[in-house]
């Protein structure tokens, strides 16, 4: 969208730009980008409704490459992230810009043996910030989860660990420095299911 001229606003040169954009490129790699631009803080302001003010406060910019492989005779799925957003006043005339992830690489594998599930994800973050501490955060989670069931109910136990590690940058006054979190999870699901048999209207 483009508008030359805007005589109530004393602009010109006002426009909007939105661009998304699906590549298949092999069996296994695929990418996109999802590119979005205004003018002007005051741009969807001025040209739209409430809704569409609050959910273009944050303009999303990204691009990612997505791969799939085999690991051990079951899929591997990988993916390279880029994003960072065109951050605009909202209606209170307030700006708040996200951190931007340049880049984030993310990876999931999982796998059935017998009645376990073996699932593995991890992905490593590097998040920008113009106006608060940078870094780098990695997280790797393992679990395993159980089902056991039979016709009248299901046990299904899940345990894994979620590890979190920071490498935060020098900052003002904040010195460059890594924090670390281990946190074990424990998780059971189970139902039951009850029947009786009934006549209605005999």
């Amino acid at each position: 969208n483009y508008m030359p001229v805007d005589r109530k606003r004393d602009r010109n040169n006002r426009y909007s730009v939105n661009i998304k954009h699906q590549q298949q490129f092999s069996h296994k790699l695929s990418g996109g980008v999802d590119f979005n631009q205004a003018s002007d803080d005051y741009y969807y302001q001025d040209f739209s409704g409430r809704n569409a003010i609050a959910e273009n406060v944050n303009l999303d910019r990204k691009a990612w490459l997505h791969y799939d492989t085999l690991l051990f005779g079951e899929n591997l799925s990988t993916q390279l992230l880029v994003q960072k957003y065109q951050a605009l006043r909202d209606a209170n005339g307030n700006k708040d810009e996200p951190y931007s992830i340049l880049p984030r690489l993310f990876a999931s594998w999982n796998k059935n043996i017998g009645k376990a599930d073996v699932n593995v994800w991890g992905q490593i973050t590097r998040f920008i910030h113009d106006t608060k501490q940078s870094g780098v955060r990695a997280i790797v989670y393992p679990s395993i989860k159980w089902d056991f069931h039979n016709q009248w109910g299901y046990v299904r136990p899940k345990i894994g660990i979620h590890a979190t590690r920071y490498a935060l940058d020098e900052f003002g006054s904040l010195k460059s420095r890594n924090t670390s979190r281990i946190l074990p999870i424990v998780n059971v699901n189970s139902g039951i299911t009850l029947e009786r048999e009934t006549n209605l209207m005999n």
